[in-house]
């Protein structure tokens, strides 16, 4: 009997009867069980891990999120989570995604228009928080590359994001989906009595506004 969408590559030498029952798995035969392992643990993650449409019913579990960004201090000048309906109001409607595992959201991302005027319709700034206990997990790249999508299809055109620039991190993972250094604020604000250069960072659509 084979796994069903899985070519077995090894021949098996011994059985793990508790991996097998682990992953609800049926005996099988010419595989390696440590393969069959981690085989099975991928279909699990793959099963249980999605990135979907941020709801309304979310707001409690990412404001949740924003207050471990806060607590980072290295996430934002802010120092104060805001209500739901504040948050709500300050973001676009549109590109919102929320990262889910096993039902539980591990991070979201969102865009905030940079300004009211007609001109700049087409541009809006990135924000990406993960759970602290979740980091360097890809659920930061999983996201990016959702909201970037996302994006285009609603017709912007440039995506901005200001870091703070000893966040290496994040500064990092926009480089990885596109974003361009444009500059760099020197002490441009203070938090908790300490002053803070950010990096700015760019992203301009190949597809919108060309």
């Amino acid at each position: 009997m084979h796994l069903s969408g899985f070519t077995p590559p090894f021949t098996l030498k011994w059985y793990n009867i508790e991996c097998f029952r682990k992953w609800n798995i049926p005996d099988i035969v010419n595989i390696n069980t440590h393969s069959l392992c981690r085989y099975g643990q991928g279909l699990k993650r793959q099963k249980n891990t999605m990135i979907r449409e941020m709801n309304e019913h979310d707001g409690q579990r990412i404001l949740e999120i924003y207050k471990m960004g806060l607590d980072t201090k290295n996430a934002t000048f802010e120092t104060e989570v805001p209500s739901w309906s504040d948050w709500d109001l300050k973001h676009h409607k549109h590109s919102r995604f929320v990262y889910v595992d096993n039902n539980t959201i591990l991070g979201w991302v969102a865009l905030t228009p940079v300004s009211s005027r007609k001109v700049y319709e087409g541009v809006a700034e990135v924000s990406v928080y993960i759970d602290t206990n979740f980091l360097h997990k890809g659920i930061g790249s999983g996201l990016m590359d959702k909201v970037i999508l996302s994006s285009e299809e609603q017709g912007i055109w440039t995506l901005y994001s200001s870091v703070f620039s000893e966040n290496i991190a994040t500064i990092k993972l926009h480089l990885k989906y596109g974003f361009r250094v444009i500059g760099k604020r020197e002490k441009i604000a203070q938090l908790d009595n300490k002053w803070h250069d950010t990096t700015i960072l760019e992203r301009r659509s190949k597809k919108v506004g060309i």
